[in-house]
């Protein structure tokens, strides 16, 4: 019989779309390939042309069901885009690179094989020796982002005026080997920083579950969340861009603080210097803005006043 292909895993699908990103792709042959033959010459996987590079190949012959499984490591795992899995069955004589049995057959790769084209179906061929394996598919991953900004009116709905927050760092956890986001075995992704206008983005991603958690060190002071909550779980699928996983803060003026001093600066220059003694009993007063977030209007809102203590 002639070594005929039994899968290409992840690659073939009934959509011809395969999530992503790839870092290893899966070969099985119906019979006992040449391992010799199986190699960076004979199998590629091509990107516009371009083969991408694969790093380590290692295989497993199982003789009760005469199968034999070759897996394929990325150097870089594949993203989006069209591909090309290649996998040569033809030479013009026998030191040309082919993929051949132990016996020194070619392989019998045509796909669709022959009995059922156009449509694809394995094993490829139609057991005779000679014949390539092409097949192409397009890999799509998915991505979560959108904006951190601040909720000026504390809403929890952003208006088109109220500003993102930049520099503030959001990490992702991507869910472990028991599938749930949050819990131990979480792997952490690397972090995104939002830009000037306050958006980050994950892309890349496979589908799964995740936790969004925005990193309150890097939050203004004293600001909170008003659209919780947060850290945040997020399910992707499949070409799945979750673009609307945005965070709300404003500054939480009940629990901000102001003050500090008033000194009797004996040489006017503004400064206070050692020496310059504090001055005791002085009555401060403090509005807040109001519901129109516009300080010295109608709406301003008081607070208790407070004396300086004896050190000022």
């Amino acid at each position: 019989a002639a070594l005929r292909v039994l899968s290409v895993t992840p690659f073939f699908t009934t959509t011809g779309s395969v999530p992503g990103p790839v870092a290893s792709f899966t070969v099985q042959f119906a019979g006992r390939a040449d391992p010799a033959t199986v190699n960076t010459n004979t199998v590629k996987v091509r990107r516009s042309g371009v083969n991408q590079p694969i790093g380590t190949i290692t295989n497993v012959y199982d003789p009760v069901r005469d199968i034999h499984t070759f897996t394929f490591t990325f150097i870089t795992p594949l993203s989006d885009g069209n591909y090309t899995v290649f996998l040569d069955g033809t030479a013009p004589n026998n030191s040309d690179p082919a993929i051949r049995d132990i016996a020194g057959q070619l392989l019998d790769g045509e796909f669709p094989p022959p009995a059922t084209s156009p449509v694809f179906s394995f094993p490829s061929g139609n057991n005779v020796p000679g014949g390539d394996f092409n097949y192409a598919f397009n890999i799509v991953t998915s991505q979560i982002g959108d904006l951190v900004w601040n909720d000026l009116n504390g809403d929890g709905i952003r208006q088109l005026s109220e500003p993102g927050i930049p520099n503030v760092t959001v990490d992702l956890r991507a869910a472990g080997p028991d599938g749930i986001a949050g819990t131990a075995d979480d792997i952490l992704l690397p972090s995104q920083v939002t830009n000037a206008s306050g958006q980050y983005l994950f892309s890349n991603l496979a589908p799964g579950q995740y936790l969004v958690d925005v990193r309150d060190s890097t939050l203004p002071s004293n600001f909170v969340i008003t659209n919780p909550p947060e850290p945040r779980i997020i399910n992707l699928g499949i070409a799945d861009a979750r673009t609307d996983v945005d965070f709300g803060y404003r500054l939480d003026l009940q629990n901000a603080t102001i003050g500090d001093l008033v000194w009797n600066d004996t040489n006017g220059d503004g400064i206070r210097q050692v020496g310059e003694p504090g001055i005791g009993g002085v009555k401060i007063d403090l509005l807040g803005s109001g519901p129109d977030l516009v300080l010295g209007t109608a709406d301003d809102v008081p607070f208790p006043s407070q004396f300086t203590g004896a050190g000022g």
